[in-house]
């Protein structure tokens, strides 16, 4: 490391969030697999989380390690919080983002000082967070500090972030895509202590599951028809991520092959259940072509996964989705050995690994989904051969080969090792 920094000890991690756990979104699964992945890494870890309110009765009293079907080999500890959510509703949606910022940007001082009351004598711990405000706070303090950065911030959020890259306790930055990774570098990132790593996947809990029949059997699904499935929440920060275009899609296939397809969509929220009904009937669904499920346990996932014929990503075109996420859901689909059906954008191309793991439909055009939902029905040669390809991508790709490449980087001082 650079002088006059104390020294680091790699192998004790705080990981601090101050995301609600459990969780139904896609976050607290990433959040958990990570912990579980550097203390299967030998690291020792502690998962640092706000006492939250849960909506959702399921949620209440559910464990992070059952919940995520993760091993219990790291800490988890709920610090105190005052918690707006209670109070969500009750606000203007002008006010609400504001007093959100505002909590973020309170419990990420309070459990920054708390991360540095707790410190040891011996050696600092690393400090992993995916909170723009808790990095702020920890690079403030000192403490050696881990950012990793799933979205670009805005406005506030992204005041901060420029504060974080001038402090030398950011010992490294992680950005999920490539793209995202040069607007932090652009943004004053140093760019020798910034790494690009994409999501991962769990493998074991696929290794052992089902075939398909036997899934849809547990299910209760079909057997006989073909099944078009998505599996994940409906919405991102209040953006579609392209049901409506996919049920419009699975509509046209059924009219023009003569097939019986099923549209399995799990992940809710269930309010939303009615608008894509609506769409499904404008389109002319036959009856019973759509069916939602709400959120179901991550434990449960592979289940769901293999009973599908394809499952599809059909994400829109918008900044967000086509340069800076990386969705859990598609190194899950490679890692299920079912086909893919996704939206030919740069992130989905790098979460893939490139265009021969998966079919790759026009973003936003129903008659291109149409013509992939037809072309994977259609052809077991072409399932079996995008599949292979999407398994054989993905096993290189696990939570712990990512964790293991973050573990290297701090040893060697961020620099390529």
């Amino acid at each position: 490391g650079a002088r006059g920094r104390r020294e680091v000890d790699a192998e004790r991690i705080v990981y601090i969030t101050g995301a609600r756990l459990p969780t139904e979104k896609a976050h607290g699964l990433q959040i958990a697999k990570m912990c579980e992945a550097f203390a299967r890494q030998g690291a020792r870890v502690a998962l640092l989380h706000p006492r939250r309110f849960q909506r959702d009765r399921a949620l209440r009293g559910e464990s992070v390690f059952r919940y995520y079907a993760a091993d219990p080999i790291f800490e988890v500890e709920q610090l105190p919080n005052i918690d707006p959510t209670p109070f969500d509703r009750l606000a203007p949606s002008p006010v609400s983002p504001a007093i959100f910022f505002v909590h973020s940007f309170l419990w990420g001082c309070f459990a920054a000082r708390e991360a540095r009351r707790r410190g040891p004598s011996a050696g600092e711990a690393i400090h992993f967070t995916r909170d723009v405000a808790t990095a702020y706070w920890l690079t403030r303090f000192g403490l050696p500090t881990v950012y990793e950065g799933h979205t670009l911030p805005r406005r506030g959020r992204r005041a901060l972030l420029r504060r974080v890259t001038r402090q030398p306790s950011l010992r490294l930055t992680v950005a999920v895509t490539s793209f995202l990774m040069q607007e932090f570098i652009d943004m004053g990132f140093p760019a020798e202590r910034t790494v690009t790593l994409p999501n991962g996947a769990d493998l074991r809990p696929f290794e052992g599951a089902p075939e398909r029949d036997a899934c849809r059997r547990m299910l209760g699904l079909p057997i006989d028809r073909p099944i078009i499935g998505c599996f994940g929440r409906f919405h991102t920060q209040g953006e579609e991520k392209g049901l409506p275009e996919l049920v419009r899609a699975t509509a046209r296939f059924a009219a023009t092959s003569g097939a019986r397809p099923l549209l399995l969509c799990v992940g809710g929220p269930m309010s939303a259940v009615a608008h894509y009904e609506e769409i499904a009937r404008r389109a002319g669904a036959p009856a019973g072509m759509l069916r939602c499920v709400d959120h179901v346990p991550h434990r449960d996932a592979p289940f769901w996964l293999r009973a599908f014929d394809v499952a599809a990503a059909p994400f829109p075109d918008s900044p967000h989705y086509a340069r800076f996420m990386s969705p859990l859901k598609l190194p899950e689909y490679m890692a299920s050995g079912t086909p893919i059906l996704a939206t030919d954008l740069p992130a989905c191309r790098e979460a893939l690994g490139g265009c021969e793991t998966a079919w790759l439909a026009a973003p936003g055009s129903i008659e291109s989904l149409a013509e992939g939902i037809a072309a994977l029905i259609g052809s077991e040669t072409l399932r079996r051969r995008l599949a292979g390809n999407a398994l054989r991508a993905i096993h290189g790709r696990s939570w712990e080969n990512r964790a293991q490449a973050i573990l290297d980087r701090l040893r060697t001082g961020g620099k390529h090792g």
